[in-house]
């Protein structure tokens, strides 16, 4: 019998794969060769089912969206998938993954796509987006004058986006005395 939370995480990171992959695709990063090869792959998976692809579209256009809203306002938008962060905790490193980051000149935006969870994430009080919020702010300050970053959830499953808008200055403040 496989452990039920294995097969969770394996759909959820199917679902985040297959948004990520539509939107390189919408953005032309990647060829429809490409593109076409990597569905294969992630539609023979064991764990692909209707769901899958229904909860990654929803996904898909909500980024989209963003990007689309971010556009608008600023032409130089440069998009990372999958990115990286590593921040110190405790006198410990930890790393996390951001799903998409949108940099522009002016502004930075962290989204993270989990549809595992039932019920409403709550951005404000979540340690993990201010965790993932702070990684980002290190590694891609210097590439903005953005003052705000926006901490976003896509919540998929139950049809629910979240965004965080926050300082800069206030996150670092308030992540000093709860997270260090």
């Amino acid at each position: 019998m496989k452990n039920i939370k294995n097969i969770i995480n394996q759909r959820e990171e199917l679902i985040k794969s297959l948004a990520i992959l539509k939107v390189k695709k919408y953005l032309s990063i990647i060829d429809e060769k490409e593109f076409t090869e990597e569905v294969v792959d992630i539609y023979s998976n064991e764990y692909y089912c209707g769901v899958i692809e229904n909860l990654s579209h929803i996904s898909f256009n909500e980024v989209v969206r963003r990007i689309e809203e971010i556009k608008e306002s600023d032409m130089e938008l440069k998009v990372l998938f999958n990115e990286k962060v590593m921040i110190q905790l405790k006198g410990y490193f930890t790393t996390k993954v951001c799903d998409v980051i949108l940099l522009t000149k002016t502004s930075i935006e962290v989204i993270k796509i989990i549809s595992r969870e039932e019920d409403v994430i709550n951005i404000y009080e979540s340690p993990e987006m201010k965790i993932i919020g702070l990684g980002v702010i290190d590694k891609y300050l210097c590439q903005t004058s953005s003052e705000v970053i926006n901490l976003t959830v896509i919540q998929p499953n139950i049809l629910i986006v979240s965004i965080f808008q926050v300082g800069v200055e206030s996150l670092l403040h308030q992540c000093e005395y709860t997270l260090m």
